[in-house]
Parts: C-alpha cells; structure tokens; sequence
C-alpha cells in the first residue's frame, strides 16, 4: 500500500472515547431530568397509561383533557370539581365515555395527582352586550 494512502487510512480512525463522565450527584440528576421534560414535554405513567401532563387543557365544560398513550385510551377528561374522568378510546375515537368516579390503583392515582395540584379554572370571561345600532338622525 502506497504511504499516502497508509497515511489517509490512519488519520480517518476515530479517536480513543473520553473517559467515563463521574456519576450525577441527586442534584444534578434532578437537573437532567427537568431538561428532559423541557425538551421531550413532561409525561406522567400510572399503570400502563402514559398521560401528557404538560398538555393538560382547560374545556368549556370546566373539565382539563390531555392525551394519553400505552393503552387503550387515546385521551382523558377530569373533572376535578366531581373527581369523575371520561375517556375516549382508541377503538372508538369519535365516541366520549360516561362521566365516572376512576378505576382503584393506577387512574384514581392519576386523578389525585392531578386535581389536588391543580389551580382552580377560570371563570369564563363576561360576553359584552353588543351595542345597539344608532339611527341617524334625520336631515330637516
């Protein structure tokens, strides 16, 4: 082999990995985690279902909804005033559930999560009367 291809084929050879990184102290571990949720969005797993706690929205009805993903519903609604929770399936996407109280374990721990720090929802902004159309006054 010509040296100035043993010269090109040594030089495209990765050099050694840096040493390992010291473990995180629990603060800096705290730290990476609060990144990740900035970047990634902050998701919260009771059971097997994942929710979107970062997307959790304010509905007319007074109720938050957020998505959900790991099983079978594809979002929820609670309604924390209540503590009662509607789904929506993924088998049947158009098609809300009944308001009910949540399942024991998992949902129930979600629904407490949620609504003992949640901040109460705002009162629905006043509709301003519409003004009544002036006549114009006659030319005499």
């Amino acid at each position: 082999m010509p040296a100035f291809l043993l010269a090109a084929a040594l030089t495209a050879i990765p050099a050694e990995p840096p040493a390992t990184a010291p473990p995180l102290t629990p603060a800096q571990a705290e730290l990476l985690q609060k990144i990740k949720r900035l970047r990634d969005g902050d998701s919260r797993t009771f059971g097997s279902c994942t929710y979107r706690w970062d997307q959790w929205r304010p509905q007319p009805t007074g109720s938050r909804m957020t998505t959900v993903t790991g099983c079978a519903t594809a979002s929820v609604a609670v309604a924390c005033s209540a503590l009662k929770l509607s789904t929506l399936p993924v088998a049947e996407p158009q098609v809300w559930s009944p308001w009910r109280l949540p399942e024991p374990g998992p949902e129930e721990r979600m629904v407490v999560s949620l609504c003992a720090n949640a901040l109460p929802l705002p009162a629905p902004a006043p509709v301003a009367p519409k003004p009544e159309k002036q006549q114009k006054a006659a030319k005499p």
